[in-house]
């Protein structure tokens, strides 16, 4: 754990009853609400699926935002994200803090902050961000950034009675104090409970529900019951919300407290939680003030999960502290006009997950277009979508003639902002790191790949970086056996736009991948790959594949297109060397 705490600080340098305040007071207390993998699926946002009759009433009785976002669809660096301001690679927690990864020391978020102007603090469930001490919380309940014999104390948050009498005691026991209370429910997180000590009360079935338009897999009846589970969560997340209002309105603090709610990220989805897919970055989110947040108004703007702390000390009357990347949304709750310099982008990220999930990715949007560079060890690739036309990001336009300049434009914007937020992947080192604590954590060897792949393969995990991940599962067992990559015809990575294929071939798995090429085309593979890529191509269409040795077992690998820059297919077959 030491050593890869060490790896990541090198990545991350490249008024009421019971004598409470009323609602006269200066200052608000805040509460700020995280549903865990929740999408957009409340019927406020138009899906009537399920009802969800508290989460539209908050919505009615404050401010809706349209189009919400967090930077990230990881769990702990999402959360980060929230309490700091700052990205996830700014931060330092660039992954799950209960596998090693934790913020950069010395990072203050915006609790510690409260804590310093009078503020009592506490949390209730899951935190999910270390070092715990530097986030100034006088009070926690919950969570699983603890030992592991306490981690799934988080579920307790699906006990939503308690919950809601946990943090009315909260505030009960602080007296006069203005308080912050972050109150994380784990619903809809795995695993999905159709019903958790009765609730919800009338829980959905298979008939009930359809799959999400944006995994694009066919209707089976499996998924339609993992669809319905996970209906039933945000019911019951819907009936916590509804308790802790009651509770808020029961001892007089409804009206003098400043409510956030959203999601930490999308659902645990295919091509949503841990992408940077719409699915993954957008989220439900309500801000309710009363006598400030202008009720029942929907705002169409852009705003992102990096505007809450400045929302919240601007709100309590806290100075800002000079390196954010958000900015307040008092002037979108108050009703006014959009500042002439509001965003009209949004950029996201993907780190690790776990440190055996190396997903690094940038991506950025704008009213309709969206641009995600992937930088995955295996393959590097760049997807373009025209959201207004093909709002799941289905039918991906990279390299194609007619987006080219708008396609230019996102990446030179994408560039820009990644040396403005001295993003650290801009540096290769920061690759290698990144692969080696991957490596370090999956027993990868730096050398002999091919051996330890073929001693590994019968437990293969569906995520396995070594090959590519989103792999061929038809019986949905969680791995991937020779039989399923034989078969040929199911799909690999999900890469929209891309061709793929995978069979035996002289007792190795061959993968072949189809790419249009307009731009210096870059993977990273295990040291001595050489011995283990084919490649079939026009030499005529390429001037140069290059091989260079990064140490620590890994190799760069590019491809350059013909000088008049012309955009053509290739074909790569990668060999592993796996026996049946």
């Amino acid at each position: 754990m030491t050593k890869l705490r060490f790896l990541l600080c090198l990545s991350a340098l490249a008024g009421g009853s019971f004598g409470l305040p009323s609602a006269s007071a200066a200052r608000p207390n805040v509460i700020l609400i995280t549903a865990d993998d929740a999408g957009m699926q409340l019927g406020c946002y138009g899906d009537t699926t399920i009802p969800t009759p508290n989460l539209d009433r908050l919505a009615s009785e404050g401010v809706r935002f349209e189009r919400a976002f967090v930077t990230v669809s990881s769990c702990s660096p999402s959360r980060a994200v929230m309490l700091t301001g700052r990205y996830s690679f700014q931060n330092g927690q660039i992954g799950l803090s209960h596998q090693g990864f934790q913020m950069n020391a010395g990072e203050v978020g915006f609790p510690q902050r409260l804590k310093n102007a009078g503020y009592r603090t506490g949390v209730i469930g899951k935190l999910h961000v270390q070092p715990f001490n530097q986030l100034g919380i006088d009070f926690k309940e919950g969570g699983f950034d603890f030992p592991a014999a306490q981690r799934w104390t988080a579920e307790s948050t699906r006990d939503v009675v308690r919950t809601a009498d946990t943090a009315k005691q909260f505030i009960l026991d602080g007296g006069t104090k203005s308080f912050f209370l972050m109150i994380n429910y784990l619903d809809p997180h795995e695993p999905f409970l159709a019903q958790y000590k009765g609730r919800p009360a009338n829980p959905v079935g298979a008939d009930d529900v359809e799959i999400f338009p944006f995994m694009n897999l066919e209707t089976t009846q499996t998924r339609l019951e993992t669809t319905a589970k996970f209906y039933n969560c945000m019911q019951r997340l819907d009936d916590g919300i509804g308790l802790l209002m009651d509770a808020l309105r029961e001892i007089g603090q409804a009206d003098n407290t400043l409510i956030v709610f959203l999601s930490d990220h999308g659902p645990p989805f295919i091509r949503a939680k841990t992408t940077c897919y719409e699915a993954g970055l957008q989220v439900p989110f309500i801000v309710r003030w009363p006598g400030t947040a202008q009720p029942g108004l929907v705002r169409p703007e852009m705003v992102s999960s990096l505007d809450i702390m400045p929302t919240i000390l601007q709100a309590a009357g806290v100075s800002l502290p000079n390196n954010l990347q958000g900015r307040s949304l008092l002037p979108l709750l108050r009703g006014d006009p959009a500042p002439v310099d509001w965003r009209t982008r949004i950029y996201g990220e993907m780190n690790f997950h776990g440190p055996t999930k190396l997903l690094p990715m940038r991506s950025v949007r704008d009213d309709r277009y969206k641009l995600i560079e992937n930088y995955q060890p295996l393959l590097t690739g760049t997807e373009f979508f025209d959201l207004q036309n093909d709002p799941y990001e289905l039918n991906n336009l990279a390299g194609q003639p007619a987006y080219a300049a708008e396609q230019a434009r996102l990446r030179q914007e994408l560039k820009a902002w990644r040396k403005a937020t001295n993003d650290p992947l801009l540096k290769e080192s920061t690759i290698v790191d990144w692969v080696q604590i991957m490596r370090q954590a999956t027993g990868y060897p730096a050398t002999d790949y091919g051996n330890w792949k073929r001693a590994q393969f019968t437990s293969t995990q569906l995520s396995d970086p070594a090959v590519g991940g989103g792999l061929a599962d038809p019986d949905e067992d969680g791995r991937v056996n020779v039989a399923e990559y034989a078969l040929g015809s199911q799909p690999l990575r999900s890469d929209p736009g891309a061709g793929f294929g995978s069979g035996l071939q002289d007792g190795m798995v061959a993968f072949t991948f189809d790419r249009r090429v307009a731009d210096p085309y870059t993977m990273y593979l295990p040291q001595s790959s050489t011995d283990l890529v084919t490649w079939e191509e026009d030499e005529a269409l390429f001037k140069q594949l290059s091989v260079t040795d990064l140490g620590n077992g890994l190799e760069r690998v590019t491809i350059s297109p013909t000088e008049s820059g012309d955009s053509h297919f290739f074909r790569l077959r990668l060999r592993l060397l796996i026996t049946p």
